[in-house]
């Protein structure tokens, strides 16, 4: 009797350690209900795009970080949300932000080259710097721009009307470094605008210009 209850004993034993070590080799089973983990940084979802896409920041699950800077090297749409004083380099062509908000700096990088930059219907743009572009490039609809500087020659900067005829794109100050063209529908204006150089020419044939200042 004692002899059986030992040998009993001496399975059981034997079968506890077996499960133990088997639960430590294997992983754990993964429910069915349990869901992947989908949400990208904007970072991640700009790197991960394909030019022309669409990156709705109000629908997708996209997670932003306050202050993060961002470069645009492919010809995307940005809408639909607050940005958390971003920074955007475009270096792409036909980039378009619209509805956007809460933006620090948009800037133009010399990679744009002769490119198009859109900027529609977007709230607190503090500085928009244009170091790239050409004759037709870069369009700004329905935005108040806090300042606009041009370091780039021959561009051209142009405030549109938006989709329902509103006019209510405009430049509160604008640092101008090199040759350009500014242009606007009637009512739409530049501000103040100051030249950095003398020998700087502004073509302000089609803009209204509330006062003109000459750096000496």
């Amino acid at each position: 009797m004692k002899k059986s209850k030992s040998a009993s004993l001496g399975r059981l034993f034997s079968g506890l350690l077996l499960s133990a070590f088997l639960v430590i080799g294997c992983e754990p089973p993964v429910s069915g209900d349990v869901e992947e983990n989908k949400t990208l940084t904007l970072k991640q979802r700009i790197n991960n795009a394909k030019s022309g896409e669409t990156i709705d920041l109000g629908k997708e699950e996209i997670s932003i970080t306050e202050g993060d800077s961002y470069t645009v090297d492919k010809s995307l749409t940005i809408v639909n949300g607050a940005a958390k004083n971003a920074t955007f380099i475009v270096t792409a062509d036909g980039v378009l932000f619209k509805n956007v908000a809460d933006v620090e700096r948009i800037i133009a990088g010399e990679e744009l080259g002769d490119g198009d930059l859109s900027i529609r219907n977007c709230y607190e743009i503090d500085y928009l710097h244009v170091n790239g572009g050409g004759k037709n490039s870069i369009h700004i609809a329905s935005t108040e721009i806090g300042e606009l500087k041009v370091s780039k020659k021959d561009v051209r900067i142009v405030l549109e009307t938006d989709e329902e005829g509103e006019k209510t794109a405009k430049v509160n100050t604008a640092i101008i470094e090199e040759d350009c063209k500014l242009e606007g529908a009637d009512g739409l204006s530049f501000g103040t605008v100051q030249i950095e150089d003398p020998e700087v020419e502004v073509n302000t044939e089609k803009a209204e210009i509330s006062d003109y200042k000459l750096k000496l």
